[in-house]
């Protein structure tokens, strides 16, 4: 009887959410990011690229960066996130590659000290994590 019964509150649960996807935890996969920064790098911040629901990624964070320092971005857990870098105008700077080809370490050497945009994009289901680290 109880084992019916936890079946059919699993079955509703899953229903009533329209989807069976599990929340995407990305701790162990920032922590690996962390590890591929160069030694010495500081942590700037740190991502956790899920869609809503298992859906597609889509998020953009903004950051000062400083041309007197060097910047990592090392994506984890998903090797079709992509990165754009984006002035404060929101022009393109600089990308990680086309679909297929990305690269999931990137180095970033502003060329003036400004606002920069982080926009991140992957497919439905991603779960993956990211860190910005820096460098003086």
């Amino acid at each position: 009887m109880v084992t019916r019964t936890l079946a059919a509150l699993a079955a509703v649960a899953i229903l009533a959410g329209g989807s069976a996807y599990a929340e995407c935890d990305a701790t162990a996969l920032i922590e690996q990011c962390k590890a591929r920064l160069s030694e010495g790098s500081q942590i700037a911040s740190t991502y956790t690229l899920a869609g809503k629901d298992g859906g597609a990624v889509a998020m953009a964070d903004d950051h000062v960066l400083m041309s007197s320092k060097t910047y990592q971005l090392a994506v984890c857990g998903a090797e079709d996130v992509g990165f754009t870098l984006e002035t404060g105008a929101r022009k393109p700077v600089m990308t990680n590659g086309e679909a297929g080809a990305r690269e999931t370490l990137v180095a970033i050497k502003p060329e003036r000290s400004s606002v920069y945009y982080l926009v991140f994009s992957a497919p439905e289901g991603t779960c993956a994590g990211a860190v910005l680290g820096m460098k003086r």
